[in-house]
């Protein structure tokens, strides 16, 4: 398996700089002619790839199902052969998104997060774009204009203050063994992120753009250039989670077409939704009941905390180049299944390596990313994530700073297609070039 890493990493690029709020790809159903309602800036964009790529797809109440590996059938059958095959990939295309409201504090005006946000006062990149419907076209999107975020944290901080200070304090003592200055750490951190979980935030908007209530604020920064993009760049910009979960799937497809196994993927804008704990489930349930076996095995590509990694210890302040399998979702509240873990653990990841394909475990983060209800229907989850920013770097988390590595993204690529492959041949019995 070759692939250009520099071509997904300019691809990534324009993926994630393209405007694609939560629910931002859905447009309005009509029973008339649709002839004057417009695409999103991010389905063109993925059109576009999707394109290049020579892969099919279906849209869906916003979500995009991608799939190869069908021959020509008539309209009334397709949706029963892309159910037929074993296993779907999944991603999410949308992003942060807030809301703008009249209301102001000061000089700013207090924003409605429609996303799980992040839970940060000091948002590292505050720069943001304001986006909003403004022409006859029935639902074009277009740029109003530029701002810069800002969160404020709601209840007496002295606490998480004091608790800076001690892990930054321990971190400079040298007198003080690096294991047990580990494990202080450690749990320093995790009692100020339990406390920030449960904090109240408030996130404002400065500007002098003409913007109008309920329009859309979304992150804006990108620090890579496109012309010096070689395979061991560094890909930093907003929008990767999970931009680049859907690169990685993509182009696992491309890979499943060019070894004839069938494959499907299903690409969702809903996952920054509120309350997160159900986002996905509102509008990715129905999808998947439509496209979707409740025995098919579903392969799961999304962003984790490089802040949580905790496992890693010998590569901390490292960016990992090995695609990462994880166990467990939803907190701990839902599961992903064991077996899909435990079988991509032992039997396709020592396939892969013999190929140069490099992986790691872990169980030191859990993925919330389909809620429990989703699992009731679709119980045979499995995680193949990529990691934001370096192990165990505070600010390696996921919507704040995002960082990926390109060659972890070309890891993703061969576990996918590994899994996907021998699922296939278990599911259906027929060999492959992979699993024979």
């Amino acid at each position: 398996m070759e692939l250009d890493l520099k071509e997904i990493g300019t691809n990534l690029l324009r993926l994630a700089m393209t405007p694609g709020p939560t629910q931002a790809a859905i447009q309005v159903s009509r029973r008339e002619n649709r002839g004057d309602a417009a695409d999103y800036p991010i389905f063109r964009e993925v059109q576009k790839l999707l394109e290049k790529l020579d892969l099919r797809y279906e849209r869906h109440l916003g979500n995009l199902v991608v799939y190869e590996g069908i021959g020509e059938v008539d309209d009334a059958r397709l949706d029963g052969e892309i159910m037929k095959i074993p296993t779907t990939l999944g991603a999410h295309l949308d992003e942060i998104t807030y809301l703008a409201t009249e209301t102001k504090v000061n000089d700013s005006y207090v924003l409605m997060p429609i996303c799980a946000p992040p839970a940060r006062t000091e948002l590292i990149n505050t720069e943001c774009k304001i986006v909003g419907f403004r022409h006859e076209k029935i639902g074009e999107l277009s740029d109003v204009g530029l701002g810069s975020l800002k969160a404020e944290y709601l209840e007496d901080k002295q606490k998480i203050d004091d608790l800076r200070r001690a892990y930054e304090s321990l971190r400079n003592e040298t007198s003080c063994s690096e294991s047990l200055k580990g494990t202080i750490s450690y749990m320093l951190n995790e009692i100020i992120r339990n406390i920030l979980e449960k904090a109240k935030f408030r996130y404002l908007l400065r500007t002098d753009a003409d913007f109008m209530v309920g329009d859309m604020i979304i992150q804006d920064y990108n620090r890579t250039k496109r012309e010096e993009l070689t395979s061991e760049s560094l890909i930093h910009v907003k929008a990767l989670d999970d931009r680049a979960g859907c690169i990685a799937v993509l182009y696992a497809l491309k890979e499943l077409a060019t070894l004839g196994i069938p494959a499907k993927a299903v690409l969702t804008t809903s996952e920054e939704g509120v309350p997160k704990d159900v986002s996905w489930g509102r509008l990715v349930r129905p999808t998947y009941q439509k496209y979707c076996t409740n025995d098919g095995i579903n392969i799961i590509c999304d962003g984790i905390d490089g802040a949580r990694l905790t496992e890693f210890e010998k590569r901390k302040d490292q960016f990992l180049n090995e695609a990462m399998v994880l166990p467990y979702t939803s907190l701990g509240t839902g599961g992903g299944d064991p077996y899909v873990f435990s079988t991509i653990r032992d039997v396709v990841l020592p396939r892969a390596r013999k190929d140069g394909i490099s992986a790691l475990t872990t169980t030191s983060y859990v993925s919330r990313s389909y809620d429990a209800a989703i699992m009731h229907d679709f119980p045979l989850i499995g995680f193949i994530d990529w990691v934001n920013g370096k192990v165990m770097n505070p600010d390696a988390r996921c919507h704040l700073d995002e960082t990926i590595k390109l060659q972890q993204i070309g890891n993703i690529i061969g576990m996918l297609v590994y899994a996907a492959a021998f699922f296939h041949r278990e599911t259906t019995g027929k060999p492959n070039l992979i699993f024979r």
